[in-house]
């Protein structure tokens, strides 16, 4: 059965090059079922980073998607997909670039992107006009990195625009009509799009470290992580935050139902290898156990199924296996996919045709 949600996409026909292209053509309707890209980001000495599809409907995995043994040779840091055109922004370290394929034809149409100006690239964020990828720049010594950049280049050209500083150790990002949200290590840096400046920096109260992950709620209000910590709810309005303790694993991912009332995240003890995923009730800010495994590394919520998905990385030895939970905490299967997940991203398409 095909889903008629609100969440597709209209995909181009055919390849863009970066150097001159029009990223805003009209787009071409494909069908495809729901669809959740496994992000595996490889191991570093190997840069064997890969992805796969899970297709929700069937209960199937389709390891290694790049068609005709295409290799990345890079650890994937991040995806990104284009609710425009299709296109899916692989973001990646050891070498530092951005891979673009097309999430149905899966014809890799640019590599080795920004390479001259992407340093430690992590994440990705974008609007109509502009890509945004996050930075964190050169490595100050002691693994800090204190001149992370947002790099925003244009999306009507493929040429990069500019950098804008976002002080150190920078990590999520999300755009709204007028404002880039980053995380970073004083917090959360706020920056017009407009004047291309930071205009404020959103601090926790108590929270020691630096915000890594960010989600917006059915409020509009907005969440980040802090590992160690917990999560720190904003008032966008009033750049007021509250702090809601509960454990949040070193990596800092979080993930909002599509409902955007319950958030999930995970921690994973590295000496027992023991890990638990858990979820917090936004009404009531309180969080629950949801689920126990081994070496959890990922953590992502279907919008078309509402299934809560994490995958046991097995210390990066072998290939990780992708857990399938429903919304109550019931195990529905699991797949062996690439290695290291750490990520998932979701689309469906819809076809008129």
């Amino acid at each position: 059965m095909k889903h008629t949600k609100q969440f597709f996409f209209l995909l181009l026909a055919g390849a863009f090059y970066m150097s001159a292209c029009n990223l805003q053509s009209d787009p071409v309707e494909y069908t495809y079922d729901n669809v959740m890209l496994v992000v595996n980001q490889g191991n570093l000495s190997d840069g064997n980073g890969s992805l796969a599809y899970y297709h929700e409907n069937e209960r199937e995995i389709e390891n290694n998607v790049f068609p005709n043994g295409y290799s990345l040779g890079a650890i994937i840091q991040s995806v990104a997909i284009s609710t425009s055109n299709g296109n899916v922004f692989v973001i990646c370290n050891t070498p530092d670039k951005v891979e673009v394929f097309h999430a149905v034809t899966k014809q890799v149409i640019g590599t080795n992107l920004f390479k001259d100006d992407v340093s430690t690239p992590r994440y990705m964020a974008m609007d109509d006009d502009y890509l945004y990828i996050t930075n964190w720049g050169q490595d100050a010594g002691g693994y800090t990195f204190p001149n992370s950049y947002v790099l925003r280049v244009s999306r009507r050209t493929g040429a990069v625009v500019d950098q804008i500083p976002c002080g150190s150790d920078a990590e999520g990002i999300i755009s709204t009509s007028s404002k880039l949200y980053v995380a970073t290590g004083e917090g959360i840096v706020v920056i017009n799009k407009s004047s291309k400046t930071m205009e404020d920096t959103i601090i926790a109260p108590t929270f020691t470290g630096g915000a890594k992950h960010l989600v917006v709620d059915k409020r509009d209000q907005l969440w980040a992580s802090y590992p160690g910590g917990g999560l720190l709810k904003v008032n966008l309005s009033t750049s007021s935050g509250e702090e809601i303790a509960m454990p949040v694993d070193w990596m800092g991912q979080i993930a909002i139902n599509v409902e955007a009332d319950k958030i999930y995240t995970y921690e994973t003890d590295y000496t027992s290898q023991e890990s638990k995923v858990y979820e917090l009730d936004i009404a009531t800010k309180t969080h629950k156990e949801f689920a126990t495994g081994t070496y959890f590394y990922s953590i992502g919520v279907s919008p078309a199924t509402g299934n809560v998905y994490t995958a046991e990385a097995n210390n990066f030895t072998s290939n990780s296996e992708l857990l399938v939970y429903d919304a109550s905490g019931t195990l529905l299967n699991r797949h062996l996919t690439g290695i290291g997940t750490c990520d998932f991203k979701f689309f469906s398409i819809i076809s008129t045709k």
